[in-house]
């Protein structure tokens, strides 16, 4: 019988474990994350990462360090937000993911995000990616330590992302 026990007390704690990685992800990460982008708040944003991040833009087929991606943000963000501006849009982000992997130190999200635009007349346009992310915890933070995403050339739906579990599960 303690055997029994045991091990439904370690699948507890670990279950626990693991939200509370999640939790702790959402807060510290994944809402800043989904602000800074929205904002188009390149330093908000870059903050999530770790100093040594490996930034993989598989549609592209570039590697790029921290200092690389910081850049590439500041060139491209304000293009992008001067291209949402001229549809008088309206810009949304979000993240679901597929598989969150964590220990006390380290995790694994994987998931698909969406980047929607509600036009002045109402009509909406989305569009859809996957993103695979390593995270480490640094003096009881967690930040970013490998982030890649790809479009895989326009063909990820709508189906596929809304399949996903959203912030919070």
């Amino acid at each position: 019988m303690k055997p029994i026990a045991i091990i439904l007390l370690t699948l507890v704690f670990n279950q626990v474990a693991a939200q509370s990685s999640n939790q702790q992800i959402d807060q510290q990460v994944w809402s800043p994350f989904t602000k800074s982008l929205i904002e188009k708040n390149v330093e908000a944003f870059m903050n999530l990462h770790a100093d040594d991040v490996i930034r993989v833009e598989q549609d592209t087929k570039k590697i790029l360090t921290y200092q690389q991606y910081k850049e590439s943000m500041l060139m491209d963000w304000p293009k992008w937000q001067e291209y949402i501006t001229k549809l008088n849009a309206k810009h949304t982000f979000e993240l679901r993911f597929t598989n969150r992997i964590e220990n006390e130190n380290s995790a694994l999200h994987i998931g698909y995000y969406a980047n929607h635009y509600t036009l002045p007349n109402g009509e909406k346009k989305s569009s859809f990616g996957m993103f695979h992310v390593v995270l480490r915890k640094y003096k009881g933070v967690w930040k970013i330590q490998m982030d890649t995403d790809t479009t895989l050339n326009g063909t990820i739906k709508e189906e596929e992302f809304l399949k996903a579990s959203p912030i919070g599960y």
